[in-house]
């Protein structure tokens, strides 16, 4: 049919590919077939006016993946990409559990490329075991969702569709913007979520995409290392317990105010092995650099008595970098990339800051 669009689909795993066998959900090859027929007979206006493509399956449990497996989707990205890319946009199925990572870390793979790259997910499977339909899972509405954007004209970029259950309406993120979902809840956020239930209301601002200069392109060779030490606060947290051997980076981040311990209230106390300043020194004697987000700094903003002491506390002539701005998951994979591929320090400040 003449000006069909073209959208390639790329299974990672996931819910949204798998079906229930004797109480338990795991990844089905099958399912990526009865997506795209659920799609075919649903009430989409666009479905007789695209062409999907049906791309790799990697059947990846969305809790199973690892930096290896992101390194496989580097791979297959770089191959479809760098062979006559002639689609009008990519759609990924993934699972919840690890989709803000996986959308945050490719926003920054992908920053650049010519069509929109849209994440779709589902709160449970989409398929009962005998092959019907699963009324209980919204991933075939998040990806018709995903269809009819791109075929509306999405700018490009890399994003994720997805109905909340709270409210049955469905939202549109930018991939680097999307957080984590809550323990056993079905809901996604992010800072400048849009409404795309009613179609017609939406409007999407232009981009200006570069296709040349993309970072996932550009990585040639490289590939993204377990490098990056991520620590949580937490009552009771020991930093003695921390091995620091192969870390190229520590991202450590806050209390829900932007604090962690500091044990000190005046400058003249002292402080043990649960002070996150021990830790900025322990950081140092190994030469690591120490990353807290998110956190304000104490000039000009109204802080906790614990931040200036965090800001200012000197180790090894070296201090903690604070990033306020970008969601946790955002500052770890730019981290990630960031060492993996050895960027000179400036070009992080300036990764971190944009």
């Amino acid at each position: 049919m003449e000006n069909q669009k073209q959208i390639l689909v790329v299974f990672t795993g996931g819910t949204i590919c798998t079906t229930i066998k004797n109480g338990e959900m795991d990844t089905d090859s099958r399912v990526s077939v009865a997506l795209l027929d659920f799609y075919k007979n649903s009430n989409s206006y666009c479905k007789d006016k695209v062409q999907l493509v049906k791309g790799e399956n990697f059947n990846i449990l969305s809790e199973n993946m690892t930096v290896c497996k992101w390194n496989k989707l580097i791979d297959y990205f770089q191959n479809i990409l760098k062979n006559d890319f002639d689609y009008d946009g990519i759609i990924v199925a993934h699972g919840t559990d690890t989709l803000a990572y996986t959308t945050a870390m490719f926003s920054i793979l992908l920053k650049g490329i010519s069509v929109p790259v849209v994440f779709v997910s589902s709160n449970n499977p989409i398929m009962n075991e005998d092959g019907t339909k699963n009324p209980l899972a919204n991933g075939v509405e998040n990806f018709k969702s995903a269809v009819e954007r791109i075929y509306k004209g999405l700018p490009a970029g890399v994003y994720a569709t997805y109905e909340n259950t709270e409210d049955n309406k469905m939202y549109l993120h930018k991939g680097e913007n999307l957080i984590q979902c809550a323990i056993y809840d079905d809901n996604f956020y992010s800072r400048d979520v849009v409404d795309i239930t009613n179609l017609e209301n939406v409007e999407f601002s232009k981009s200006e995409p570069n296709n040349i200069n993309i970072p996932i392109v550009n990585m040639g060779e490289k590939r993204l290392i377990d490098c990056i030490l991520k620590i949580n606060p937490y009552v009771g947290l020991n930093y003695n317990m921390y091995n620091l051997e192969n870390v190229k980076a520590v991202l450590h981040s806050t209390y829900h105010s932007g604090t962690s311990c500091v044990e000190k209230t005046e400058e003249q106390n002292d402080y043990s092995e649960n002070s996150i300043l021990y830790f900025i020194d322990k950081c140092a004697e190994k030469n690591i650099p120490f990353y807290y987000s998110p956190s304000k700094r104490g000039e000009q903003q109204t802080v906790y008595a614990s931040i200036p002491f965090i800001e200012n506390h000197i180790a090894n002539s070296q201090k903690a970098h604070f990033c306020y701005g970008n969601t946790e998951e955002l500052v770890y994979c730019k981290l990630l990339y960031a060492y993996s591929v050895d960027l000179p320090q400036d070009e992080i400040c300036e990764l971190l800051n944009n």
